[in-house]
């Protein structure tokens, strides 16, 4: 990274993360096991260099500046990319061929998917795995990023960027303690739902307006949030009731939650395999290759075509 003739190196951003992450300059002194004037020393470089303060001052308090944030957020970009070269290069010093970076929804792990990674594993058993865990939108950035080599995510996200594949369909459900319901067997409406306290995934609440509207009936969720997994904890608390894909349900099932269909919502979710479109990564390709010769996730996709 060059400015003005002189290097922002690693080192430099590598102590500015620390200063954001433990909130002030003797903590992150105290992480790096260095003293504090050199700390600040090279923090008023970086901002001299910039034209901009990273931190405004405030007794001993710091605070960091819009500038500052968007710099911590490019900073921890570039760190995280160089540990995974390093651990690319060392692994290739080791005389393994490579690492394949996956970044996964916890509700993709009702899918068979590990038995297919599996299969990949014993034609190459020359491959690393490092597997990330996160929501669709993180995966979707490291993706795009650098940061991943592929990623099982779900519907809807920006796909014009990336080769995908469907790996499941399936349809959303309403998800509560038995108690909100008025049968075991009960199949919900959109009607019914209008009167209930409902908590959504952000991800889906667009589509779920619509729906709601192009009935003429209210919709006032109680609850948005950003993980399917926050929005069945909150269904499980009796706080109301969770709009959320079946497999998410069945992967963070708790003791008493229901899930009931929802007969006129007409909102499909679907998780799919992604990497970056025109990617040399020949290990991603092959990785993908696997899955898109795999006769039942062929026929789920002649199914959703």
């Amino acid at each position: 990274m060059i400015m003005k003739g002189y290097y922002v190196d690693l080192f430099q951003l590598d102590y500015f993360v620390s200063i954001v992450e433990e909130g002030s300059i003797s903590a992150a002194a105290r992480k790096l096991h260095m003293s504090q004037p050199p700390l600040s020393l090279q923090i008023k470089k970086m901002e001299e260099e910039f034209g901009t303060l990273l931190f405004i001052r405030d007794g001993r308090q710091l605070i960091i500046t819009e500038a500052g944030l968007s710099l911590y957020r490019r900073a921890k970009t570039l760190i995280d990319l160089s540990e995974v070269t390093k651990k690319e290069i060392v692994s290739m010093a080791q005389g393994v061929s490579g690492i394949l970076r996956i970044g996964t929804i916890s509700s993709a792990e009702h899918l068979s998917i590990r038995e297919i990674i599996l299969e990949f594993h014993v034609n190459r058993p020359d491959i690393l795995f490092e597997v990330h865990e996160k929501n669709t939108n993180s995966l979707i950035d490291m993706l795009r990023n650098g940061e991943l080599d592929a990623a099982f995510v779900r519907t809807p996200f920006p796909q014009e960027n990336f080769q995908c594949i469907r790996l499941h369909n399936e349809a959303m459900v309403a998800v509560a303690h038995k108690s909100n319901f008025d049968s075991p067997n009960q199949i919900t409406s959109l009607e019914w739902l209008s009167t209930k306290p409902l908590i959504i995934y952000r991800r889906w609440e667009g589509l779920i307006r619509n729906a709601f509207h192009e009935k003429g009936l209210e919709f006032c969720p109680i609850c948005v949030c950003d993980d399917a997994r926050t929005s069945i904890s909150w269904a499980s608390s009796k706080f109301g009731i969770s709009l959320t894909p079946e497999s998410a349900f069945e992967s963070n099932h708790m003791e008493d939650l229901e899930a009931h269909n929802v007969s006129d919502l007409g909102i499909e979710s679907c998780i799919m395999l992604a990497i970056k479109k025109n990617t040399d990564n020949k290990i991603a390709k092959d990785f993908f290759d696997i899955f898109m010769n795999d006769d039942e996730i062929k026929r789920e996709n002649c199914n959703c075509n």
